[in-house]
């Protein structure tokens, strides 16, 4: 299992300070018969003891938040020869070209991770990733008792799970209010990276609200340069007072380790989330019944607004909750139950924490006027899932889990990617850096005109083709960039 996660070290920026405050206090001193401390020797120990009291806090910090964090072990069985039903594992003859014709009939594929104990039940908070799919979990506690864990629902789509275990005398987590959190504020990272237990990282928040990194369906991720490394998956992210605030999660970077971008999933969601799990063994949202898209400068300008902000809603599912209760298409939804709407991600985080059945109320600008509407939500299902909800609906589900936005080709873009007039196809408007498109290259301003054996004329045949494919499958693109024909390959998610 790959854990991807984070980092940052904060001494050598202390220090420096410190550094700068004693050659201050050099500055201007003179021989004196009175027998006091100099000023300079006075400003470096205060200098020092500044160090030493930020030091202690973390200690505390420390000893407060690690029994809390537990490392977890999954092992998985694979038999090659018969096939584990596993679309991502190597072939049979790659296998066995690897073993010399002496491939095993059986072995145990095993990964590590990190969890963060919930309560004195036993439940453990920890990242979908870090458990699927897995056979077996084993827990190893700070103190150095294991058990083996019992899975006790996961959530996919934000990268969430909830095992447990049968121990008693446990040391839950403190969980804070991620909402409250600031950018630059001090943070640890505590984890088993790499399988080095119970290790503590420093570092402050570098950014809230990060979505559309393509790690899961829903994003909102507290980015930190906390460093965090593979196997500190599912781990804390934690305040100044040894609260939980994040659920460590993943890292931007080229080299597989540490490089100072590493993702968290706010605890409210996080937990939010996991009970979910632990009453029902699954997450339960609520669902709009809408597609929806960002606004450009022009289209804010079109609709009245100042700034590009909200969610311009391209189509309403027939019958669906928008729809009972009037919402239209070419509504920009502005606010929900009186919180502004951003763009999409927005929106559709906001209403994915909301229970189906709740009533909201919507704010929309609708021919350049303030409507208020109330819409009760539906339920979003297993079939209306996929969705990244740049769609709040079903239709753009396995474009969003590939981490493609597209569009049918109008005049405007021929024009202004310089498409020649006889090129059909599916025109791709964004990418998503980390997800499968990602990673495969596409680029926005491709032209999608033929996928494995099928010629694509227009999104919704786009959407029929790739509804066919399993998780799993490899599909190859061809597609038309600056004129050029050229081939992509992806692997569904």
């Amino acid at each position: 299992m790959n854990s991807r996660l984070i980092g940052w070290t904060g001494a050598a920026a202390l220090v420096g300070v410190a550094l700068l405050g004693y050659v201050a206090g050099n500055q201007g001193v003179s021989i004196s018969s009175v027998a006091t401390t100099p000023a300079h020797a006075q400003s470096a120990d205060d200098g020092v003891a500044n160090l030493k009291s930020q030091s202690r806090a973390f200690v505390q910090i420390a000893n407060r938040v690690l029994p809390s964090v537990v490392s977890i072990t999954s092992s998985k069985l694979i038999r090659p020869a018969s096939g584990d039903g596993n679309p991502h594992s190597f072939g049979d003859d790659l296998m066995r070209r690897f073993f010399e014709d002496n491939m095993p009939e059986e072995f145990n594929q095993q990964g590590s991770g990190s969890g963060v104990i919930m309560n004195s039940d036993g439940y453990i908070l920890t990242n979908n990733h870090v458990v699927a799919n897995a056979d077996e979990l084993d827990v190893t506690l700070y103190d150095g008792r294991t058990a083996t864990a019992k899975l006790i629902g996961r959530d996919e789509e934000s990268d969430v799970a909830v095992i447990k275990i049968d121990l008693d005398d446990l040391s839950p987590a403190k969980f804070g209010d991620s909402d409250k959190l600031e950018v630059g504020e001090w943070v640890l990272a505590a984890g088993n990276p790499f399988q080095l237990t119970s290790s503590i990282t420093s570092g402050i928040v570098s950014a809230k609200g990060r979505s559309r990194i393509g790690l899961a369906n829903y994003e909102d991720f507290i980015q930190t340069d906390a460093a965090i490394n593979p196997g500190n998956s599912g781990g804390a992210l934690v305040n100044l007072d040894a609260e939980v605030i994040g659920i460590n999660t993943a890292i931007a970077t080229r080299s597989g380790g540490y490089q100072g971008i590493g993702f968290a999933i706010p605890i409210n969601m996080a937990s939010d989330l996991a009970q979910d799990l632990i009453s029902d063994g699954k997450v339960t949202r609520g669902f709009l019944g809408v597609t929806i898209r960002d606004l450009d400068e022009v289209m804010a300008e079109y609709y009245g607004l100042h700034e590009p902000q909200g969610s311009l809603v391209q189509g309403v599912e027939p019958g669906g909750p928008a729809d009972r209760s009037g919402l239209e298409q070419g509504d920009v939804i502005t606010s929900v139950n009186g919180h502004e709407i951003k763009d999409s991600d927005d929106l559709k985080m906001r209403v994915a924490r909301l229970r189906p059945g709740t009533d909201v109320d919507v704010e929309v600008m609708r021919d350049k006027r303030h409507k208020s509407v109330s819409v009760q939500l539906g339920e979003k299902n297993a079939n209306a899932t996929a969705s990244n909800e740049t769609t709040l609906g079903k239709e753009s589900s396995y474009f969003d889990k590939l981490g493609l936005e597209v569009e049918d080709l109008s005049r405007a873009a021929y024009e202004e990617y310089e498409i020649d007039r006889d090129v059909e196809g599916v025109l791709v408007t964004d990418v998503k850096a980390l997800s499968p498109a990602g990673k495969a290259n596409f680029r926005s301003g491709d032209v999608i005109i033929k996928v494995d054996d099928d010629w694509i004329e227009g999104r919704s045949q786009l959407e029929k083709v790739l509804n066919q494919k399993d998780s799993g499958d490899p599909v190859l693109f061809l597609v038309v960039r600056a004129k050029q024909e050229l081939f992509l390959a992806a692997r569904m998610p």
